[in-house]
């Protein structure tokens, strides 16, 4: 009797979803057991955490704040429904990857013929001191939860400590200056005054930084795009620090390399990734700057049973020999390339390469402003912005059946303009 093989997939984001998705729908009847593992139940749309963590409604803030959860988490037996996923709610412990073999917490193994890295990356913090017990990150939905309620927290506290006669300024700072900590700043900004306003404190007290130790901030996008992006934010009162490297954080200040002092009362850090640790522990071959070094096929290098994407994989486009940066749309595109050579691989075909096709980029610059780079094309401002809902309607197709997928966007929709 032959085995039916088993397709074990480890992580249930952008690429991990895509990949099951890919295979449930185009393999043969018991073509292969595909089985997803993630230790959510959910699975996250990163490109709307912003939107949780600063959810804003004086009158119906915990109706907001579901409806907006409901948008960037889908439970995965809603997208599994239906389909020939199995998925299991686990956490890793370690990979031996000879026999690709997967340990979980619980004492529980799962042996696989083909293995998939999927499990995105962790916060990576450069060594600075301070950080890890100091600084908030927003990479989950309970994280985006947590930065609301504690900078709300932040802020009553500051108001009944002065009792409306400011000393100081309520200081939020945002250390990463790519598209997620431009968005965060910028919504940040639009938070704070409509806080103050409720609570009856000077807008003007409040103030958000937004530090970046390279040369330039939102340096993914176009140049004609970047300079109308940081103009939102000087009209919104963010204030740009490029070239300004944090050294140290501490509960309420940080320190910059260059002698820079700031106290705070938040800090974000959206500064940089790195290599998950159950990839460090897995005896693969882990690239120096981060992520399973693949060949031009998403392969392992030196292990063809086993694929990686998304943040976890290192790679290059073979016809340009650019590496591919770790974004949101290049994890969807390497997750179909991975979920075709699975079956090609299944099927004795010869895979294919992945190639770095020009990917749009979408960032949000406060309220109903957005920038939208779908090459050759741009736009900016309400255009932006209305692009950019209808590629969230986009992906939530890809993911749910398209009448769940219409009526969860449109409710996202309505929110996020109040919201705005």
């Amino acid at each position: 009797m032959i085995q039916t093989p088993r397709v074990v997939i480890l992580g249930g984001g952008l690429a991990g979803v895509r990949i099951a998705l890919w295979l449930s729908r185009h393999q043969a009847p018991e073509e292969c057991i595909v089985t997803l593992v993630d230790r959510a139940s959910e699975h996250v749309y990163p490109p709307v955490l912003y939107e949780v963590a600063t959810a804003f409604n004086p009158f119906e803030r915990e109706a907001v704040g579901k409806v907006l959860h409901e948008t960037a988490a889908v439970p995965f037996s809603r997208i599994f429904d239906g389909s020939r996923v199995v998925f299991l709610q686990r956490s890793v412990e370690r990979i031996v990857s000879a026999t690709r073999t997967v340990h979980f917490t619980n004492g529980e193994t799962l042996p696989a013929e083909i293995l998939v890295f999927a499990l995105g990356s962790q916060l990576a913090i450069f060594g600075v001191p301070g950080v890890d017990t100091n600084a908030f990150s927003i990479k989950t939905l309970p994280e985006a939860a947590e930065l609301r309620h504690h900078l709300v927290r932040q802020f009553l506290r500051y108001r009944s400590a002065s009792r409306n006669r400011q000393e100081r300024a309520f200081c939020v700072a945002v250390v990463g200056g790519g598209s997620a900590g431009v968005e965060l700043a910028a919504e940040f900004a639009v938070f704070l005054r409509r806080l103050a306003w409720l609570h009856r404190v000077d807008p003007d007290v409040c103030r958000v930084f937004l530090f970046e130790a390279g040369d330039t901030i939102l340096r993914e996008c176009p140049p004609q795009l970047r300079e109308r992006g940081l103009a939102r934010l000087r009209t919104l009162g963010v204030q740009l620090l490029p070239r300004e490297s944090v050294c140290a954080v501490g509960p309420d200040h940080l320190s910059c390399s260059g002698g820079m002092f700031l106290q705070t009362d938040t800090i974000v850090w959206l500064a940089g990734i790195r290599t998950h640790d159950v990839l460090l522990r897995s005896g693969l071959p882990v690239h120096a700057r981060g992520g399973l070094y693949a060949d031009h096929t998403l392969a392992v290098r030196g292990f063809p049973d086993i694929f990686a994407a998304g943040d976890c994989v290192y790679a290059a486009d073979p016809q340009t020999g650019r590496i591919v940066p770790d974004v949101a749309y290049a994890a969807v595109q390497q997750g179909a390339v991975v979920a075709q050579n699975i079956l090609r691989k299944l099927r004795g075909q010869p895979l294919i390469s992945y190639i770095d096709h020009p990917r749009p980029t979408y960032t949000t610059v406060g309220g109903k402003f957005a920038l939208v780079h779908l090459p050759p094309w741009q736009f900016a401002g309400r255009v932006g912005w209305t692009v950019k809902q209808l590629a969230d309607l986009r992906y939530l197709f890809s993911v749910l059946p398209n009448d769940v997928a219409f009526r969860a966007w449109g409710k996202s929709v309505r929110v996020r303009v109040a919201n705005d």
